[in-house]
C-alpha cells in the first residue's frame, strides 16, 4: 500500500496516551513481545514516535571492534575446491536479552562496511526494541573482506579472481555464517531466537533474496530500496531524476538538463572549450562520453540521495549562467566535484584495496544486475550519448569481451519482481530513482510493500535516523515496520 498521509494531533497527549507511555516503561516486565505487540497496534500514533525517537541516542553511541569470520569457503557450489578465506564482521550485545532476544543480521554490500553506521541508526533502534544481538557481515571482495591477495603473478581483482564474486556466492557466504552463529546463540543460552535480516539498497536486495532463498535461518526481512529487479538497460533511473526534480521545479529539472547539454556542446564546440568544460568539473583525464556520464550522475546523485531539495534551491537563478556556476558551487561545496571513480585507468586497476569499491561494483552490475543508468528516450535528463550501447562497451573495456548483464538469468535464479518470499517489507522512497528496480506490488499475502511520499524521500530514507520533524509518511512507514515484526518475530 502507499502511504498516506494521515490526520493526526501528534503534540497533543491525552489520559490514553500518558497510559500507553507507562506501559512502555512496563514492557521489561512483561512478556515482551507480546506486550510490544499490544503497544504497536493500539498506541496512539504521537505515542509509538515518541517512543522511536527516545531509542535514537543509544542507538548512535554502538561501537565494537571488528571480528574475522575464519574459513568462509571461497566457492560454496564446488565441493573439491577446499579454499577458504576470513570474512569481517561485527558483534552488537548492547541490547541483546539472552532470555526472550532476538538476533537482527544487518547486511553489508557493495562499500567497505563500516559495521552499523552511524547516520542510518534505524535498525539500532530496531535492536534496541526487540532485545537483539546484531551482527554485520562484510560483503565479499569489500574492505578487509578479500578472498584474494595481490600476487606476483595474479592481482585479487582480476576477472579470474572476480568470477567468485556473485551474488549467489555472497548469499552462500551470508547463510554459513548465520547457521553457524545460530548454533552458536543455541549452544551458549539454551534457546533458539526469531532472526530478522535488514538491508539498504543493493543489500536491501539481498535481505530480500536471503529470506526468498533460506527461510529456514531467518525469520523476516526488512528491505529497504530493494532493488531485487535485474535490469540492464535502465533508463526508469533518469526518468525518475526528472520527476522528482520536478517536485521543485520546472525551472530546477530544465536546468539540470541544460547543464548536461552545455556540457556536451562544450566538448564538441573546440578542443578549448572542451579543456575548459572538464577543468571546471574537475575531471580534465576523463573521455568524452564518460565526461558526459559523470555530469549528469552527480548531479542526479543529489536527487537519490536526498538533497533535491538543496540542489534546486541552489541553483535557481534568473540566468542560465547564474545557474550553471551556483551549480557547480554547490556540488563542490557539497563534495561531488571528484571524478576519481569515473576514470578508467582508476578502474581497470586490478590489485585489490581495502579502501576501494568501483571496479567490484561495476563487475557486479555488468556480470549480472544491469542497472546500467541510460538517457530517458522522451525526456531524458542526461545526454543521448550515454545509451546501453556506450555502457555494455563500458563494461567490455573494463573486464573484456562478452561481459555483460543477461537479466534473464538473474532474476530466473533470484526470481526479480516475481519473489515469493514471505514475511518480508519492501520500502521505497517516492523520490529514489531506484525504485522501480524494487517491489511495488506484493506477489503474496506477507509481503508489504511501501512507497514512502514526502519531500527529498529517496533512497533508503526509512533507515536513516528518526527526527521529531521526519514527515507524517515516513513516521507511518516506521509504525507500520514496527506493527508487521512485532507478528513475525512473536
Amino acid at each position: 500500500p502507499i502511504i498516506t498521509r494521515k490526520k493526526t494531533n501528534e503534540n497533543k497527549m491525552d489520559r490514553k496516551s500518558i497510559f500507553f507511555f507507562f506501559c512502555v516503561l512496563a514492557l521489561a516486565h512483561c512478556t515482551y513481545i507480546q506486550e510490544l505487540k499490544d503497544f504497536v497496534n493500539n498506541a496512539p500514533d504521537a505515542v509509538i514516535d515518541n517512543f522511536i525517537n527516545t531509542k535514537v541516542d543509544d542507538a548512535q553511541k554502538l561501537n565494537v571492534d571488528p571480528i574475522m569470520f575464519e574459513g568462509q569457503l571461497l566457492d560454496h557450489y564446488n565441493l573439491l575446491d577446499k579454499r577458504t578465506w576470513s570474512q569481517r564482521y561485527w558483534q552488537y550485545d548492547h541490547f541483546f536479552d539472552s532470555k526472550e532476544g532476538t538476533v537482527l543480521m544487518y547486511v553489508c554490500g557493495e562499500y567497505v562496511c563500516p559495521g552499523l553506521p552511524q547516520d542510518r541508526t534505524w535498525p539500532g533502534i530496531l535492536a534496541k526494541t526487540f532485545k537483539s544481538r546484531v551482527y554485520v557481515l562484510e560483503h565479499r571482495f569489500y574492505g578487509e573482506s578479500q578472498p584474494f591477495e595481490n600476487e606476483s603473478s595474479k592481482d585479487g581483482w582480476d576477472v579470474d579472481n572476480l568470477r567468485y564474486l556473485t551474488i549467489e556466492q555472497a548469499l552462500a557466504d551470508l547463510a554459513i555464517f548465520v547457521a553457524t552463529k545460530r548454533a552458536e546463540v543455541a549452544s551458549q543460552y539454551g534457546f533458539e531466537p526469531k532472526w530478522f535480516v535488514v538491508g539498504g539498497s543493493y543489500p536491501g536486495a539481498l535481505s530480500a533474496w536471503f529470506r526468498t532463498l533460506y527461510p529456514q535461518l531467518v525469520d523476516a526481512s526488512l528491505a529497504s530500496s530493494a532493488v531485487v529487479n535485474a535490469i540492464a538497460d535502465y533508463p526508469q533511473f533518469d526518468r525518475q531524476v526528472r520527476q522528482s526534480l520536478l517536485k521543485s521545479s520546472q525551472n530546477c529539472a530544465d536546468n539540470v538538463r541544460d547543464i548536461s547539454n552545455f556540457a556536451e556542446f562544450m566538448l564538441n564546440n573546440s578542443p578549448e572549450t572542451k579543456a575548459q568544460i572538464k577543468k571546471m568539473f574537475k575531471a580534465e583525464n576523463l573521455q568524452d562520453t564518460q565526461f558526459l556520464f559523470y555530469v549528469a550522475d552527480i548531479m542526479a546523485q543529489r536527487v537519490q540521495y536526498a538533497s533535491r531539495t538543496a540542489m534546486c534551491d541552489a541553483i535557481e537563478a534568473d540566468s542560465f549562467k547564474d545557474s550553471f556556476n551556483q551549480a557547480i558551487k554547490f556540488l563542490e561545496d557539497t563534495g561531488y566535484l571528484n571524478a576519481t571513480t569515473y576514470d578508467f585507468d582508476y578502474l581497470k586497476d586490478t590489485k585489490s584495496y581495502t579502501d576501494r569499491d568501483s571496479r567490484q561494483w561495476w563487475w557486479q552490475k555488468c556480470l549480472q544486475v544491469g542497472f546500467l543508468q541510460t538517457a530517458d528516450k522522451e525526456e531524458p535528463e542526461r545526454s543521448t550519448t550515454i545509451d546501453i550501447q556506450f555502457k555494455k562497451q563500458w563494461c567490455a573495456d573494463l573486464f573484456g569481451q562478452g561481459i555483460e548483464p543477461n537479466q534473464d538469468i538473474t532474476n530466473t535464479m533470484l526470481q526479480g519482481a516475481h519473489n515469493e518470499g514471505t514475511k518480508i517489507i519492501f520500502t521505497n522512497g517516492g523520490e529514489d530513482p531506484w525504485q522501480w528496480a524494487s517491489l511495488h506490488k506484493a506477489n503474496n499475502d506477507e509481503q508489504i510493500p511501501m512507497v514512502i511520499h514526502c519531500d527529498d524521500c529517496a533512497h533508503c530514507v526509512d533507515l536513516v535516523t528518526p527526527k521529531p520533524t521526519d514527515a507524517a509518511t515516513l513516521k507511518a512507514a516506521r509504525r507500520e515496520t514496527l506493527k508487521k515484526l512485532t507478528d513475525w518475530l512473536q
